[in-house]
């Protein structure tokens, strides 16, 4: 009896082989610096960030928020004013990967999945990250479902990544409060990369305020020329390989899907500029290395 299962195609389900092999296009990511670390992607480095640490900093007035387990009690008793000391860490900088592979990012007209380009963003950046001695991490969505990777050093790092994504791995229940306490969870002076088409934003409150405070917070919107560019009015057929539906496109819907996408990058662009993100669109179209180094160094804010 012949076998009725077919191969997946690389440009519908991120392939395990295919991000591995990433790990050669990573060295044409030259990335500039940032304000926290000799490169953005660099490791073995000391960090700008003050907080907790190996290597005593300075001493000075405690202010609200400060860890009161760093008050210095001796200048404290010395001058009845509270002190705190302050540290300097010298480490391998974590970097996190936000990856939403959910059921609107299972969609793509042109070369790939936008979930494909979304795995395929994450691994250049990881295997660049660890080339560099960072650590990789990430929170992996796929429906109802998360993966999270603890951050590890060298290829384990970026292959348990990889991993995750491909789906070699079964997750657990996500919802969007589980992300929002992984996020607080993320060690300050961090690296996070968020990749998603970010369907599911509303014009309300930024769900990443302060983040921007403590990390450098990038934010890869993954899109679809259809999705800025809709169909005209017509009949189109769509299939899975296995069944056949027509969309019908009206003038209406047309102008509805553009008016949203508009919207939803418009509120996205503002938030950055609002709350000092990093801000990038990658296109299914397009040359994935290519947009991240030109994308990613012409970010004046965040990278000289």
């Amino acid at each position: 009896m012949a076998n009725e299962t077919q191969p997946t195609l690389p440009c519908i389900r991120p392939q395990l082989e295919d991000l591995i092999s990433l790990r050669l296009d990573a060295a044409k990511l030259t990335l500039k610096k940032t304000r926290r670390a000799s490169s953005l992607l660099a490791g073995q480095h000391r960090s700008r960030f003050k907080g907790r640490g190996m290597d005593f900093n300075e001493v000075r007035t405690y202010q609200p928020g400060d860890d009161i387990r760093h008050i210095d009690w001796r200048v404290t008793a010395r001058t009845q004013v509270p002190h705190t000391k302050l540290y300097t860490e010298e480490r391998e900088r974590p970097v996190y990967f936000i990856v939403d592979l959910g059921p609107s990012m299972q969609f793509g007209t042109r070369k790939q999945f936008k979930s494909v380009l979304a795995a395929r963003a994450a691994s250049l950046l990881a295997w660049s990250s660890v080339a560099h001695g960072d650590r990789v991490g990430g929170y992996i969505i796929s429906g109802k479902q998360k993966l999270e990777v603890k951050a590890g050093g060298g290829s384990k790092g970026a292959t348990a990544l990889i991993g995750a994504m491909s789906g070699n791995h079964r997750g657990s229940p996500h919802s969007e409060q589980d992300l929002s306490r992984y996020l607080s969870r993320v060690r300050p002076g961090s690296l996070i990369f968020y990749l998603s088409d970010f369907t599911t934003l509303q014009n309300r409150t930024c769900p990443w305020i302060g983040l921007a405070q403590h990390s450098d917070f990038v934010l890869l919107q993954i899109v679809d020329t259809l999705e800025a560019e809709p169909p005209p009015p017509g009949r189109y057929p769509i299939t899975d390989g296995k069944e056949t539906i027509v969309f019908k496109q009206t003038r209406a819907l047309q102008a509805q899907m553009k008016q949203e996408f508009s919207v939803r990058c418009a509120l996205i662009s503002d938030w950055s500029s609002k709350y000092a993100f990093t801000y990038l669109r990658l296109n299914t179209e397009d040359d994935l290395v290519y947009s991240l180094r030109s994308g990613l160094t012409t970010q004046t804010r965040l990278f000289s």
